[in-house]
């Protein structure tokens, strides 16, 4: 009897110990495989960023000094800095919300296999920090959700290239990372707050100029006559946000001196000089701008058109 009472006890503890091990062992898996952040991102370790997005071309960030460039055919260009931070906005301390699969089999469906991921690599110079797959979004709506009263989350599928799991998180990135080159590229000609604008200078191609200058809150004068107010104050209001995507990237022979220059001058921001250059019947013009050295736009399409303007444009129509 006592032998029996012996293996009885002895067969209770051993399958205690399996449940143990079993517990231990699919604990173990589940904390390799979920992760609270799928990846944390020391920013200032970052000086190369690499976005490779579908169905356009590949995009190279690099960092000289504290100054952030987009590297086209060898040529380093200014970044748009907005765009610099929202990278690293996205990505910094990535929160998973699940796991969505924990093999290859369903990368395809997620959107993140070497086809269809759209793939970010960090850099310091040529070490790799981390490679992140960004894959398919959707859109989970809440539970009490209505068509009045919408609520839900986004949701998008990641994988880092050297992991098999595939990790739901919330936020739509693939819309982040998915531009094209010229997206990256520092768009400014003009950026100022157009309160802070007091005087427009514009020099015209025989060497005259006029002065636009602001008088109290909201008022202008042109070479001290009254101006056309509203026409004035929308013009300002325009010119202070002035971007343009139409950049000129070939070698350009600039003359000895620039057609047109407009100096935008105020208060809590250096004077902008924008310098325009006759150029091919194409782009008609060259600009360049003080705050963004470096880059040329074509003026050809809108640019010039928006912010050269003659005398006349500022002044009341006569009737």
């Amino acid at each position: 009897m006592f032998k029996k009472l012996s293996v009885k006890i002895l067969l209770i503890i051993l399958g205690v110990l399996l449940v143990i091990y079993l517990i231990t062992l699919l604990s173990d898996k589940s904390e390799r495989t979920f992760k609270e952040i799928v990846l944390t991102v020391d920013t200032a370790n970052v000086n190369t960023i690499l976005i490779f997005p579908i169905g356009k071309d590949d995009v190279k960030l690099i960092r000289l000094d504290t100054a952030w460039k987009v590297e086209l055919d060898s040529v380093n260009y200014n970044a748009d800095r907005k765009m610099i931070k929202n990278i690293f906005t996205q990505l910094i301390n990535l929160k998973t919300d699940r796991v969505a699969a924990t093999n290859e089999s369903k990368w395809a469906e997620f959107e993140v296999d070497d086809s269809t991921g759209t793939r970010v690599i960090l850099m310091n110079d040529e070490d790799v920090l981390t490679e992140l797959l960004i894959g398919k979004f959707s859109y989970i709506p809440d539970e009490n959700s209505t068509p009045e009263q919408p609520k839900g989350k986004m949701i998008t599928y990641v994988r880092l290239a050297d992991e098999d799991e595939v990790y739901a998180v919330e936020g739509y990135l693939k819309l982040n990372f998915n531009y094209d080159l010229n997206s990256y590229r520092n768009k400014a000609v003009v950026n100022a707050h157009r309160s802070h604008i007091t005087k427009l200078t514009y020099t015209e191609p025989d060497k005259k100029s006029f002065v636009v200058t602001k008088k109290g809150e909201s008022n202008f004068l042109v070479d001290g006559v009254p101006v056309d107010s509203a026409r004035t104050v929308s013009f300002v209001i325009r010119l202070a946000n002035t971007n343009s995507r139409d950049f000129y990237n070939d070698d350009f022979d600039f003359p000895s001196e620039p057609d047109y220059i407009l100096k935008v001058e105020g208060d809590n921001f250096e004077p902008i000089i924008v310098n325009v250059y006759p150029a091919d019947t194409v782009n008609k013009y060259i600009m360049t701008s003080s705050m963004n050295p470096g880059t040329k736009f074509s003026g050809g399409r809108t640019l010039f058109k928006k912010i050269i303007k003659d005398k006349d444009y500022f002044l009341p129509k006569k009737k």
